[in-house]
């Protein structure tokens, strides 16, 4: 093991390890699986640091070179081997990002078996649904604590499963202790995976109905991991200045493939460095330790950066928030200069500095904008979102302060990326764009997709109708990472694989987009929400809700919002407010009677039930909150009129995992929060016009509709999927 400061230094795309040593890439085409993915990095990248976490004795950042890592997973090949696993058999784990998750991983592929990972948070009841589906014969527990309710949903599955823990324990056996035992044989490596194989099977969140297992190959996330290595190494070229090393935080979850495919296979194929995160509450600690070069996350994050800076700036003099604003502005400016332009209208649009605007950047830089780069660590160039549309002003902060920013399209199917910004592109810039195709891609907007009369039984053949420009229509793409199929579900698989005309294989996303032609640009694909979410009003008039939760999400003020108006008059919404950031702009606590002593940071996350200071705060300050959330729900509104909720109320407790309205990666399950709201929104129907009472509805699972009408709702009000508001948001602080 090393600590940080005996890192090895890459250098840009010339990557060199030293001076006189050239660096090293592996090369894609002499490789077929993640096995050999695995194996290969650890003899060309040898003694470069892998994978870092930190000592929670020491404080000390601990790495595991790559020479280290491949030895582990062999290791963990041989103990698997020798407990019976065999090639297409399936391991599965729950676990946060570890070093033993790689471990487990890569020694799974190893023997040729698929790798089933599951969450930490997740239901105990989801984890026995998967263990039951998939029949996984080995399972791997990160924690002590979380043993004995895994061996119970593992004997409730129906099957005898060896079960082995990352940690210290006195029931099973201890992953290390058994990697030390462990003696390898000569044949090891005689039954390895192909790349038609399976490598891992990933199941869906089950947002609408039960979850299904994603087979994904060696191939698929193979392809997947080298093409986004392609990628992000030509966005490093584009960058004016780019890093002299690649560095990342891990701060996505392996167990989704968003996570796992770009963070951990194609840093593993870049012969980068992954320091693994703790936790949100530690996130800008970890940064300005490990100091990363590249970070990838999701869109709540960076709205957290800019929310967080926004809280800052307020609590600023006015002087000095007008040379925020220069700053910001003049930075605005210059990363507007330094976009390619496709026309000389583009050109004069984006002016570069001038003499003086560059002398007062300079100064401004250094005073505002670099301390946000400086809480990140300080050594950061490029950012790269998935997950969620990134909203346009969080871009434009981004890129203000100094950070290059590029967005990514794709879905669990398609392993995952299917398309990507290229850095200081123009067409990044408009409004849902999902960047351009990857090689290897196609990604067309297609209308009639409607299959109502299909009994499922077979793969179908289809003409793909396009949709005319400015029309909007369902994404339909063709990709070589698309998976295999649905696990067990031949049906479900046929529901969203066609077969074109000419035999080739594509995947129905579930998707709405619309293509538009760009001049200079091309065509240009913009997301505008799910087909399934979308619903119509008594009126005729269609709604597709997620784009609308997530704008009125943008506000620090408020952390979670669910719409609702299927086949009535009008839209209702369901807000769960920002409750630290209410208390903090509401309550000054030099005056004890204004607000309780009782402060809600202290009683962070309220996973569990509403907290007396959240109670307390409400009876002091109940219209005061009410007025500012209908400020901030018109502030932030991004749609048409008759989109915006005619009436809202206020939930003292939000949609998490716990209550199972989040699924693992934290998309609402909007069915189940529909059903346990049921009352509560009947209420707000029932409501007078003219009722403007602030009506604060207790959300427990339980609600009659006598006690839903007591506590009537206030007049007129997604979870962003990507991140826990109960985490991120309460912890990210500049």
């Amino acid at each position: 093991m090393y600590t940080l400061r005996n890192r090895v230094v890459v250098r840009s795309c010339s990557f060199s390890t030293t001076a006189t040593e050239p660096y090293r890439i592996l090369e894609g085409s002499k490789i077929s699986t993640l096995h050999e993915l695995g194996v290969t990095a650890g003899k060309l990248y040898s003694d470069r640091l892998s994978l870092g976490t930190k000592c929670a004795e020491t404080k000390e950042w601990l790495w595991t070179t790559f020479a280290q890592r491949a030895e582990k997973a062999k290791r963990c090949t041989a103990m698997l081997r020798s407990m019976g696993v065999k090639r297409g058999d399936r391991v599965a784990v729950i676990s946060k990002n570890r070093v033993e998750w790689a471990t487990a991983a890569y020694g799974t592929y190893g023997a040729g078996a698929a790798f089933v990972p599951m969450y930490e948070q997740q239901q105990p009841q989801d984890w026995e649904y998967i263990l039951r589906d998939s029949q996984a014969s080995i399972l791997f527990v990160a924690r002590k604590d979380q043993l004995e309710i895994a061996a119970k949903a593992a004997e409730a599955s129906a099957k005898s499963l060896g079960i082995i823990c990352f940690e210290e324990n006195e029931s099973f056996m201890r992953l290390e202790t058994a990697l030390d035992q462990v003696v390898i044989p000569q044949d090891v490596y005689d039954d390895i995976p192909h790349a038609e194989d399976l490598a891992t099977l990933i199941y869906t969140s089950g947002t609408t109905g039960e979850p299904k297992g994603v087979e994904l190959t060696h191939k698929n996330l193979l392809w997947n991991a080298l093409i986004i290595r392609q990628e992000s190494l030509a966005n490093m070229d584009r960058i004016p200045e780019p890093p002299r090393e690649i560095r990342t935080l891990s701060i996505l979850p392996w167990a989704h493939i968003f996570g796992q495919s770009c963070e951990l296979h194609s840093m593993t194929a870049n012969g980068a460095a992954v320091a693994l995160a703790g936790d949100a509450t530690t996130f800008l600690t970890d940064c300005k330790e490990t100091k990363p070069t590249v970070l990838l996350a999701v869109p709540a994050l960076y709205n957290r950066i800019l929310d967080n800076f926004g809280k800052a700036k307020s609590h600023m003099p006015a002087w000095k928030q007008r040379l925020a604003d220069r700053a910001l502005a003049l930075g605005d400016k210059m990363a507007r200069s330094k976009f390619n332009v496709y026309s000389e209208k583009d050109a004069l649009q984006n002016p570069p500095l001038n003499f003086w605007e560059k002398v007062q950047y300079k100064i401004l830089d250094k005073l505002i904008l670099s301390k946000v780069r400086d809480a990140l660590g300080g050594d950061i160039k490029c950012l790269g979102s998935g997950g969620a549309a990134i909203p346009p002003q969080t871009r434009q902060f981004l890129q203000a302060i100094g950070l290059e920013f590029a967005n990514g399209y794709g879905l669990t199917e398609t392993s995952p990326v299917l398309s990507y910004e290229h850095c200081l592109d123009p067409q990044n810039r408009l409004p849902g764009s999902i960047g351009r195709a990857l090689p290897g891609v196609k990604i067309r907007i297609a209308v009639d997709c409607d299959d109502s009369n299909d009994d499922f039984t077979h793969v179908a053949v289809r003409t793909i109708n396009e949709a005319a420009p400015g029309e909007p229509g369902e994404i339909v793409v063709s990709s070589p990472g698309l998976m295999r199929g649905y696990w067990n579900k031949p049906q479900a698989t046929n529901k969203v694989i066609f077969l074109d005309e000419q035999g080739e294989r594509w995947f129905k996303t579930g998707d709405r987009g619309i293509c538009e032609a760009i001049q200079g640009a091309g065509l240009h694909i913009r997301l505008v929400g799910r087909i399934k979410e979308q619903y119509k009003l008594s009126n005729g008039k269609y709604v597709v809700p997620t784009p609308i939760e997530e704008a009125f999400a943008r506000s620090r003020f408020i952390s979670q919002v669910f719409l609702y108006g299927d086949n009535r008059p009008y839209n209702v919404a369901l807000v769960s407010p920002e409750w630290e950031a209410i208390e903090d702009e509401l309550c000054n606590y030099k005056h004890v009677d204004d607000c309780p002593d009782l402060k809600i940071k202290q009683h962070l996350p309220f996973n569990f039930g509403p907290s007396e200071a959240i109670e307390a705060l409400i009876a002091n300050r109940g219209n005061a909150i009410k007025d500012l959330i209908e400020k901030e729900l018109k502030l932030y509104a991004n749609c048409k009129s008759y989109e915006f909720p005619k009436k809202w109320t206020i939930l003292t407790q939000g949609f998490n995992v716990a209550r199972n309205m989040l699924t693992p990666k934290l998309s609402l399950r909007r069915n189940i929060v529909l059903t346990e709201h049921q009352p509560i929104i009947d209420a707000l129907y029932d409501a007078e016009e003219d009722d403007h009472l602030v009506g604060l509805a207790m959300t427990t699972s339980s609600k009659s509709s006598s006690s839903a009408e007591q506590e009537r709702p206030h007049h007129r009000g997604t979870v962003p999927s990507s991140t826990n508001p109960e985490s991120t948001k309460a912890s990210i602080k500049l």
